[in-house]
């Protein structure tokens, strides 16, 4: 896991308890899964082998697949997707449209 602080402390009882309140920016790898947040986790994004994710401050969502994607407003009020043929727009959670599209 790599960091960066704007307070730069090199004592372990300080850096462990107090390293949420001033660490900016964090990048983890674990399992082929890249995981960047910036600004505690007000923005971040994932990347697996075969597809992405990303947020900002949880009013945008984006992710993308092989062979489709997603946008996302507000956690799910609006959403568009898209996966193969299949395309769905979702409002106000509840509210589905659904379109197969042969090509």
């Amino acid at each position: 896991m790599k960091s960066f602080y704007f307070l730069p402390i090199s004592n372990k009882g300080v850096d462990r308890n107090l390293s949420p309140l001033y660490e900016i920016f964090q990048y983890k790898e674990e399992d082929g899964i890249e995981t960047t947040e910036l600004f505690w986790g007000l923005l971040w994004g994932r990347k697996k082998s075969n597809s992405s994710e990303a947020s900002i401050a949880s009013i945008i969502d984006l992710g993308e697949y092989d062979d489709g994607f997603y946008i996302s407003l507000l956690k799910g009020l609006f959403t568009v997707y898209r996966r193969g043929n299949v395309k769905k727009v979702r409002l106000i959670y509840f509210l589905n449209f659904k379109s197969d599209q042969k090509r």
